[in-house]
């Protein structure tokens, strides 16, 4: 499965959570926020089975007892609290809480944390050590028409290919803080469009040195070292933004999608009425090409993007950090 793939899908769980959440502030059900506390905490899954917000079925027992659910009754979300038990808890008020707060900070990461991103994005990987300037590759321009012919070599050119992806998800409904790693290989001759940034394209790169804050090149053993440092850019669309001439972008009409066809009808209805913001910040891209050949040796893409839902009041804020880290065998 494709990272990006997995990253919307995660996105679609946390998004079918704020979904539940509003409907049990409308006093409707609060068996979705059950079952992903099910899914968060294994050992308290002995009474829900299925897969929870992940997909496929589920079933619960409902707050009250068997059978036991809580009607809509029109009434705003405090008199809703004051007049239900359920929606006394502690946990639920922290929810309703932080779904209010506009300002509601995203969790701290870890000294921990910190220490397994910067394995994945070190310092080499913003400046290597060592080398020298190159004439011909000093600007921007040229620096970035020389990344994309690279780039692109690699779909046509189909070398042998590895890629190790670590995904950080932080959200700020429960606090949640988590990272995922993958590792796919493919053999040389492969079809790499979806393997290889941009996913689902022949091409990889066609990014524009206007949407680039800073590009160096260096020459080392025989080998350019390049760096390059987007632009900050707020809701980029796929394809044709900067960020999607050489990253593989959220698209946010697939995200309402996959949610449509997974919502029941009420939550179709609201999600009518839900509007997503995107932010791409400090995305960055560095790799190592043969000076001879042209062909490129390995490649890291991060991308830092920090999204904002909001729906009839409520918010919700999700940052995702990908760190992409791709090996070429020619």
């Amino acid at each position: 499965m494709e990272n990006g793939q997995r990253n919307t899908k995660k996105i679609v769980a946390i998004i079918a959570i704020v979904l539940s959440v509003v409907l049990i502030v409308a006093g409707v059900s609060i068996w979705s926020y059950r079952v992903y506390h099910a899914n968060q905490n294994p050992a308290e899954a002995a009474s829900t089975t299925g897969e929870g917000v992940s997909g496929g079925e589920a079933e619960t027992t409902a707050p009250g007892g068997a059978g036991s659910t809580t009607q809509a009754d029109g009434k705003t979300p405090s008199e809703a609290q004051g007049s239900g038990g359920s929606l006394t808890d502690p946990a639920m008020e922290e929810i309703l809480g932080q779904l209010t707060n506009p300002d509601a900070t995203l969790p701290a990461v870890t000294p921990e944390e910190t220490a397994t991103d910067a394995a994945a994005w070190g310092s080499e990987d913003e400046q290597p050590s060592g080398g020298s300037p190159v004439k011909d590759l000093s600007t921007a321009q040229q620096i970035v028409s020389y990344f994309n012919t690279a780039a692109n070599k690699v779909k046509t050119g189909k070398p042998a290919l590895r890629v190790d992806s670590t995904m950080r998800v932080r959200e700020n409904l429960t606090g949640m803080s988590e990272a995922e790693n993958a590792s796919d290989s493919y053999p040389k001759g492969s079809n790499l469009n979806d393997a290889f940034p941009v996913a689902g394209q022949s091409w990889a790169s066609r990014l524009e040195a206007s949407g680039v804050k800073s590009a160096a090149c260096s020459l080392k053993d025989g080998k350019y070292y390049i760096t390059i440092a987007m632009k900050d850019e707020e809701n980029p669309k796929p394809l044709v933004s900067q960020h999607g001439k050489a990253f593989t972008c959220f698209d946010t009409d697939e995200l309402m999608q996959a949610l449509e066809e997974t919502g029941d009808a009420e939550e179709l209805e609201l999600l009518e009425g839900m509007r997503f913001s995107t932010t791409y910040s400090g995305c960055k891209i560095s790799c190592v090409v043969d000076a001879k050949t042209g062909n490129m040796l390995s490649a890291k893409y991060y991308t830092d993007i920090t999204m904002g839902m909001t729906l009839v009041g409520y918010s919700l804020k999700v940052n995702v950090t990908t760190t992409q880290s791709f090996t070429m065998d020619w």
